[in-house]
């Protein structure tokens, strides 16, 4: 075989060689890269009625990580069509969709609970305020959230109930069901969040679906 033939066998094997490495490892990693990118990119809305009120909410996300799914979260109350304050909700650290939504009215007071994997919150739609939920021995307490990283915890003194203090925020926090009465609440949908898709998806298109939580509760 003649040196020129040798070369060109090199060549075709190199240049053979280069497109499947591009085929088969360059192109992929490329893909998740853009994929994975996708999530910092994400700020999408979407607007919901609150069944049998005159409250309805804007639920907003922005992405924050570019590889997984994280987003920095917010609500913005309606009330009567006309736009009212906007507040935080916890970040989701990935893994905050679906988000159940729960409708309590008790004493002329109207809230609507959110579940989701992450976090769990309480808006008190008539004051356009936004609680995030803490559990301590099964019972539910509330703080109002003011910033989406807030810190939650509890402290009890020689093992004393009565010393019990569960905070929100280094704030001592409340029993639920001082707000709630105790009410479970009525499930009228939830909101999905999958990549640019982001919508509420009522009761009657998806039945309810109890959600598996990340952390003990």
């Amino acid at each position: 075989m003649s040196r020129r033939n040798i070369k060109l066998g090199c060549a075709i094997f190199a240049a053979t060689a280069f497109l499947l490495i591009a085929l088969f490892v360059v192109w992929p990693i490329a893909r998740f890269v853009a994929s994975s990118n996708r999530h910092m990119t994400v700020r999408e809305s979407t607007q919901f009625s609150i069944p049998g009120t005159n409250h309805s909410l804007v639920h907003s996300r922005i992405g924050i990580n570019p590889i997984v799914a994280e987003y920095k979260r917010d609500v913005t109350f309606f009330t009567d069509s006309a736009q009212g304050t906007t507040t935080p909700l916890s970040i989701d650290t990935c893994g905050g969709y679906p988000i159940n939504c729960y409708l309590i009215a008790v004493d002329n007071r109207t809230f609507l609970r959110l579940d989701d994997a992450v976090s769990e919150h309480l808006l008190d739609l008539d004051e356009q305020k936004t609680y995030v939920v803490t559990h301590y021995e099964n019972i539910p307490y509330v703080g109002v959230l003011v910033s989406d990283s807030m810190s939650t915890g509890w402290s009890m003194t020689n093992n004393d109930p009565s010393t019990l203090r569960v905070t929100v925020g280094g704030k001592e926090a409340t029993p639920m069901s001082d707000l709630t009465a105790g009410a479970e609440g009525v499930y009228l949908g939830c909101l999905t969040g999958g990549l640019d898709s982001l919508r509420f998806v009522p009761v009657s298109d998806l039945p309810e679906r109890p959600i598996a939580h990340l952390f003990d509760r």
